[in-house]
């Protein structure tokens, strides 16, 4: 997938299961702030990302993941079938 197709796929997976607005996930806004992450929602989102979109995360990977933009960027790194 290009990096477009993950921005709009993971937005509209994200508002959809953390029930926000889809404009309140822009590329600069805090993670955890948008989608009120505590731990247990942090390992749903990890599950939610390895699921819709094949790409596995570490809890080890999740402090280095602050904005959105952040996720957008370790998925396309991370995917297997970039482009």
């Amino acid at each position: 997938m290009t990096k477009e197709q993950i921005i709009k796929k993971i937005n509209v997976i994200l508002a959809e299961e953390f029930e926000i607005p889809m404009e309140l996930i822009t590329p600069d806004a805090d993670i955890r702030q948008t989608l009120d992450v505590d731990s247990m929602r942090a390992l749903e989102l990890m599950a939610l990302i390895r699921k819709e979109l094949g790409v596995k995360m570490a809890p080890y990977d999740l402090p280095k993941l602050v904005t959105f933009e952040d996720i957008y960027r370790f998925i396309y790194e991370h995917q297997s079938n970039k482009g």
